[in-house]
């Protein structure tokens, strides 16, 4: 699988920082050691910075905060752990990020395949207005002739023609565009349009679920009291998941019973009633996490099927307008200098 930078950088980080702890040595001696081993990528310089603030006298605490580009959530989490629980954590989360960038990358694939296909759509197009198109309506206005059909849904270039010719180049310049964000965006939203027109909405939304109950998992398992865990995490949730995160965060420390509370957002309301260990908390999370990324890695798969027959579809469908269009215009072409 190929990460994109950010998730890769701080996959190297988790890895680096693993060894550090369990080669014995002191923390700042070992990052050193290890980070001067690779390249001057992110993973290295947030390691020897890390080594050389704590070799200065400085918390990691404080050597988290500086670092440039590095995890909100992971700088964090780090100050707050002992080192047994900290390679713990550091396991936890490389996996986290694994399940993230798998997500990441399906959805991407499911829109790979229709914006290859509009793509070539709008290059043919475009060459059909600027080569074929302009001499048969330069021949079509000469003779008083009438306007082939596809020429008069197609020839955008012509303003003559608008705007019945605008709607078709119109609607596949708007799905080339969508599609071209999607493709480049760090993270598409389930309540985006995008999302909901291509079918992804509930794919994401169960990824949003996933990566939101990891958080949780993880602050649970740092040590965290569960009012905390859930505060921290809404930090990194979007408007409603936000919001309802904070709720059930000031229910949790006012003393309101944990079953109430919990259900009080959709993130956290699956959780069992029975259960009030915060490590048991944190293991159910996980398993939570886990199922919901499983589950979407499922739905992408089959949106990427149906996606690649709707392009192929598509493409026969051009292919055929096109033709039409071509031949139509052509034969009209040779009729009028017969």
């Amino acid at each position: 699988m190929t990460m994109s930078a950010d998730y890769r950088e701080l996959t190297a980080f988790c890895q680096i920082l693993t060894v550090a702890l369990r080669s014995g040595k002191p923390l700042p001696e070992s990052l050193s050691e290890l980070s001067a081993r690779g390249s001057d990528n992110a993973s290295s310089v947030w390691c020897r910075n890390i080594s050389d603030k704590l070799a200065a006298g400085y918390s990691l605490e404080e050597a988290c905060r500086e670092l440039a580009g590095f995890d909100p959530v992971l700088a964090r989490l780090m100050p707050l752990l002992g080192q047994n629980r900290l390679i713990k954590v550091l396991e936890l989360y490389t996996s986290f990020l694994v399940s993230l960038e798998t997500v990441r990358e399906k959805c991407q694939s499911a829109i790979f395949y229709p914006f290859l296909v509009v793509s070539l759509l709008i290059a043919n197009l475009l060459h059909l207005n600027f080569s074929l198109f302009p001499i048969v309506y330069k021949q079509i206005v000469l003779n008083n002739g009438a306007q082939p059909l596809m020429l008069r849904l197609l020839h955008f270039s012509e303003p003559g023609l608008w705007p019945l010719s605008l709607i078709i180049p119109l609607f596949m310049t708007f799905c080339f565009a969508g599609m071209l964000r999607a493709l480049f965006a760090k993270k598409l939203h389930s309540n985006s349009w995008l999302a909901k027109i291509s079918g992804l909405a509930e794919a994401i939304r169960l990824q949003e679920l996933g990566r939101l109950q990891g958080i949780v998992g993880l602050y649970l398992e740092a040590g965290f009291s569960l009012d905390r865990a859930v505060a921290e995490a809404a930090c990194f949730a979007d408007n409603v998941d936000s919001e309802t995160l904070r709720n059930v965060a000031e229910s949790l420390a006012h003393g309101v019973e944990p079953a109430f509370a919990l259900s009080m957002s959709p993130v956290l309301k699956n959780l069992s009633e029975s259960v009030a260990e915060p490590t048991i908390f944190s293991d159910k999370l996980k398993f939570m996490s886990d199922s919901n990324y499983h589950c979407s890695n499922a739905l992408m798969r089959r949106l990427s099927s149906f996606m690649s027959v709707a392009a192929l579809l598509l493409t026969g469908l051009f292919v055929a307008v096109v033709t039409a269009s071509f031949f139509d215009s052509y034969y009209w072409l040779i009729w009028s200098f017969s």
